[in-house]
C-alpha cells in the first residue's frame, strides 16, 4: 500500500472514530461527572479513558478479521445487518413520542 492510500485510509478511519465517539457531546457529560473534582483527578480520568479506548479499538481492529471467521460473517451481512439496524433506529427515533398526558382529558383547575 502506498503512502498517499495509506493516509487516506487513515484519515477515513479518524473521521469515523470522531463521528461514532462525538466529543463534542461527551464533553458535557465529561464536565458534569466531574464538577467536583480537581485538575489531576480530571486529567487522570481523561487519561485513562484514552487509554482504555485505544486498547479496545486495537484488540477489536486486530481480532476483527478472527472474530469474522469465527462467526462465519462477510463484509456484506455486516453491511446490511448494520444498514437494517440504522434504519430501525431512525425510524423509532423520527416517531413522535406519545406524552403521559392523555389530551382527551380535561384540565381541572
Amino acid at each position: 500500500m502506498d503512502t498517499p492510500t495509506l493516509l487516506g485510509f487513515a484519515g477515513t478511519v479518524l473521521a469515523g472514530y470522531f463521528a461514532i465517539m462525538n466529543p463534542v457531546a461527551n464533553t458535557s457529560v465529561f464536565v458534569g461527572l466531574t464538577t467536583e473534582d480537581d485538575g489531576a483527578t480530571k486529567r487522570s480520568v481523561v487519561r485513562r479513558s484514552i487509554l482504555l479506548t485505544f486498547a479496545i479499538i486495537t484488540a477489536v481492529s486486530i481480532a476483527g478479521g478472527y472474530i469474522f471467521t469465527l462467526f462465519g460473517l462477510t463484509m456484506p451481512e455486516l453491511r446490511i445487518t448494520g444498514s437494517i439496524l440504522l434504519f430501525i433506529i431512525a425510524s423509532v427515533s423520527s416517531r413522535p413520542k406519545r406524552s403521559s398526558i392523555s389530551s382527551d382529558r380535561a384540565v381541572s383547575t
